[in-house]
């Protein structure tokens, strides 16, 4: 075995990086941009229904999918995955569109890009938001895609690296930015962050099987779902308070200003963020079990923690928008290395994608990257143009989506509220989550109104429920019991990075004297 594989062994073939270059991935690379050439009407098409459909809360890129699957049947392979590639990644940016503009996430995802988004949209920036969202979000695309493709030879070894005790550190550096966006009132966000670990508590445990906080009623048996609480909290509770103030979602007295190109110029002038956050995203991707709203919140945490202004995050610091929307859309190309590499989803759009492949007769994993290694590349340029392609078409219809910022509450109250609550609805075909919808909505409006902010308990509901589901894992896998959280190199440096984070803000004021003292 050379340096560059450790060999990794599936369905007893053993599988090495010498391999697929041996299988030429030039050859297949020049092969496979031919096919998604030759299949650009499925590509234009599945572009149009990922864009008509991520603007719809709840319709996410697995329902998207879902929906298209049926009709892919009848097609070759090529044809078939390039629309359902091109579908899949234009969901996520369509997704930002809704959430700048409403303060509705298109998909769970796009949670991470209200937060700022909202804020620029009420101050009439929506165009600069929307311009930066779809640069970053292109951009995002180019740098997650273009590192799975150049780590194809070591997918697997990639993947296998980090196993639960790394998800479990990875989670709790996530949690670990709890403090930097709890504004001035760090205390009650922490308590509501610490709520917001409660419900996500909530339901039957996958590893103990136990019911936790249900109640005794069945509809909490599979838990708090993201769509529920991001809808009741944001979208429910903001149009409420609209209607109290009897205006649009652009403050009273404020006009439009800037255009989608500022936004794309904002991108330019912090390129630093927007670099590492696509990278953060495309870690964080490429581990099963995260998913990609982790690792939109993972990354936005890491801006408010590097910002020299974090207290301007929530109130419209287009850095925030561009930390969610870069991460959000390089996460689609991390997520290829657990989903094409070993079969494993890496979040729930690419799980459906994986029933597309064994209903077209594939098997997903290493096999694939030696007899399908045309088919994975197809995806990957597939999924490349179409996130290029959406953010194309959102810079150019920017000016005209923010006009809406300007229709009065009467018209928008009751489509976002019955867009909000059907979408709540048919996301798990489950009239509880409704009701849940509704009573964050009372949440939402209680916080905002004793100047509470929202945003930790998002936090810590995406992120609670993967943490405790790898801690108990790693204590069945383990016979070391705690000593495999602390067992290797990778954990180690997780351990510094989670210290460096928790520790970061208290001593952040200290360093600042102690560089002052000697500039």
């Amino acid at each position: 075995m050379t340096a560059i594989g450790i060999a990794a062994v599936e369905g007893g073939l053993l599988f090495e990086p010498q391999l697929v270059l041996q299988s030429g991935l030039v050859a297949e690379t020049t092969r496979a941009l031919g096919l998604v050439a030759e299949n650009w009407l499925f590509l234009l098409f599945g572009v149009a229904v990922g864009m008509a459909l991520g603007t719809i809360p709840g319709m996410g890129g697995s329902v998207t999918l879902a929906v298209l699957i049926p009709f892919t049947l009848a097609l070759d392979g090529a044809s078939a995955f390039t629309l359902l590639a091109a579908a899949m990644g234009s969901t996520t940016f369509a997704g930002s569109i809704t959430a700048i503009l409403f303060n509705v996430p298109g998909t769970s995802s796009n949670g991470a890009t209200i937060i700022d988004g909202y804020p620029m949209a009420q101050q009439g920036k929506a165009a600069i938001a929307i311009g930066a969202s779809a640069f970053s979000s292109a951009g995002g695309a180019v740098i997650g895609i273009g590192i799975f493709y150049l780590l194809i030879p070591f997918v697997v070894d990639i993947v296998l690296a980090f196993g639960p005790p790394q998800r479990f550190w990875l989670v709790l550096i996530g949690l670990g930015v709890l403090p930097l966006v709890s504004g001035k009132r760090m205390l009650a966000g922490l308590a509501i962050g610490g709520l917001g670990l409660m419900f996500s508590y909530v339901g039957t445990s996958v590893i103990t099987g136990e019911r936790i906080f249900v109640l005794n009623e069945p509809f909490l048996y599979d838990g708090i779902g993201l769509i529920p609480a991001i809808v009741g909290l944001f979208a429910i509770a903001e149009v409420v308070k609209l209607a109290t103030l009897d205006r649009g979602v652009l403050q009273e007295g404020v006009e439009i200003k800037g255009n989608q190109f500022d936004g794309i110029r904002e991108v330019f002038k912090r390129k630093s963020i927007f670099i590492r956050s696509a990278i953060i995203g495309t870690l964080v991707g490429a581990i099963p079990g995260v998913g990609g709203t982790a690792a939109t919140f993972i990354s936005y945490g890491h801006a408010v923690q590097t910002s020299k202004t974090p207290e301007t995050f929530g109130e419209g610091n287009v850095e925030g928008v561009i930390a969610s929307e870069a991460a959000n859309d390089s996460k689609d190309g991390g997520q290829l290395f657990p989903t094409l590499g070993l079969g494993i989803p890496g979040s729930g759009s690419t799980a459906v994608l994986l029933g597309a492949f064994i209903m077209h007769g594939i098997l997903p994993g290493p096999q694939m990257l030696i007899n399908h290694l045309d088919l994975m590349l197809v995806i990957v340029f597939a999924l490349l143009a179409s996130n290029v392609l959406t953010s194309i078409i959102g810079l150019a219809t920017a000016q005209y989506l923010v006009l809406v910022t300007k229709v009065p509450i009467t018209v928008i109250f009751p489509i976002i509220t019955a867009l909000s609550l059907v979408a709540v609805y048919i996301t798990r075909n489950n009239f509880g989550d409704v009701w849940l919808a509704l009573a964050f909505g009372l949440l939402g409006v209680l916080l905002m109104y004793v100047q509470i902010t929202r945003i930790p308990i998002i936090i810590a509901l995406v992120l609670g429920e993967i943490m405790e589901n790898n801690y108990h894992i790693t204590l069945q896998l383990y016979d070391t019991g705690a000593a495999a959280f602390f067992t290797g190199w990778l954990n180690v440096m997780l351990v510094v990075t989670l210290l460096v984070t928790v520790l970061f803000p208290v001593l952040k004021p200290y360093l600042s004297k102690r560089t002052s003292a000697f500039s």
